[in-house]
């Protein structure tokens, strides 16, 4: 191992042009793939490779009232596991070979000998983006991989990576969703004059209020929204809720996607979360499409915090190689440059140990609406 051959560009601008990457996909931006991860998971560091968490079933009971003077009733209290695991390695690496590392060469010896400072200008960065086009690639692909784990996980209640989309070791979690929290439906939704969404909606919140929570958020895919809005019980209520008095709802056309949520805010408080996310993976170089979000099935959230982006240091985080420039990004992630020889070729490398786990499993209610209610 030994530095970059571009050790001044590297000195120069590795740190800033990383941090810069990692701002923007922190932020929210339109024309950029949105990390809901980011919002749901809030940080939590352990020093060892296992990860361990509470996971209470909260029921609120009224206080007796008892007598002065009298001993206080001793009420049960509500069952916690503790649900545990290992926390896994994250990791890609990207190359540049010998054929490519000489077109930088070049590219860098007509910087250097160019006539104009506008032209060495447009020259160097030209140069900078091909040095560090890696960077972001392989900071994106850690952060697309929490926002695989985090709408799996989120939607089936068990994070499964298997052989077949992963380049590397299988992981299974299993975050304990509660049984009487998961739900089927009266007809499938797919069945438009016969499903009964707002019924199968309106039975979960009302279990959710008996348990004393209160959902605040609907997450659903789009296909699943879809089929929502072509439900001829979702046709009829909309209208009966814009006050329309129409005789016969056949020639009402499927309720948009805006006018569902319209209708659920207004009648539920509920705002409609909508999935559309695919998140690409690369196995022997083989890329193929995972949609993380299982689909039809519908999730319930008092809030968007469910759980921690749980994380620990990787080995090379406090045992640096003296001939590789390491930057350290949202504390866990390592990013490293580096040259090799025989063949020669210049790594981009990132590193993590995280995991996105969910705790908050009491206040979670799935609907699967591909599944009739027993």
């Amino acid at each position: 191992m030994e530095k970059s051959q571009f050790i001044e560009y590297v000195d120069k601008y590795f740190s800033g042009i990383t941090l810069s990457v990692s701002k923007k996909l922190n932020e929210k931006n339109e024309s950029e793939l949105e990390y809901r991860f980011l919002k749901m998971f809030k940080q939590k560091y352990y020093q060892g490779v296992d990860w361990n968490t509470l996971i209470q079933n909260n029921t609120n009971i009224a206080a007796d009232i008892v007598s002065m003077n009298s001993k206080l009733p001793l009420k049960k209290r509500d069952g916690i596991k503790v649900a545990t695991g290992k926390i896994p390695k994250l990791g890609m690496e990207f190359q540049l070979n010998e054929s490519q590392l000489k077109e930088l060469r070049v590219l860098s010896a007509m910087a250097s000998t160019s006539s104009t400072s506008e032209e060495r200008t447009m020259l160097e960065k030209q140069l900078i983006r091909e040095i560090f086009k890696d960077v972001e690639r392989a900071l994106k692909g850690i952060y697309e991989r929490h926002e695989l784990l985090a709408l799996r996980g989120l939607s089936e209640g068990v994070v499964a990576v298997d052989e077949n989309e992963n380049e590397g070791t299988s992981i299974r979690v299993d975050y304990g969703y509660l049984a009487d929290h998961k739900f089927g439906v009266d007809n499938l939704w797919a069945d438009s004059n016969n499903a009964k969404p707002i019924d199968d909606i309106d039975r979960v919140l009302e279990k959710a209020r008996i348990d004393g929570n209160t959902p605040r958020i609907m997450m659903l895919d789009r296909p699943t929204l879809r089929k929502l809005g072509a439900t001829k019980q979702m046709k009829e209520q909309y209208v009966f809720f814009k006050d329309v008095n129409l005789a016969n709802t056949a020639s009402v056309p499927n309720i948009t996607i805006e006018k569902i949520k319209e209708y659920f805010l207004e009648n539920n408080k509920l705002s409609i979360e909508v999935i559309d996310r695919i998140v690409k993976v690369e196995k022997n170089g083989k890329q193929q499409n995972i949609t993380p979000w299982k689909e039809g099935m519908v999730v319930f959230l008092s809030d968007m915090n469910v759980g921690d982006l749980v994380w620990t240091d990787v080995a090379e985080m406090t045992d640096r190689h003296k001939s590789a420039d390491y930057v350290v990004v949202d504390n866990h992630i390592l990013l490293t440059k580096y040259l090799t020889r025989r063949p020669l070729l210049e790594h981009t490398d990132s590193q993590s140990m995280s995991l996105p786990v969910i705790s908050k499993v009491d206040e979670i209610y799935q609907l699967d609406t591909k599944t009739v209610q027993a």
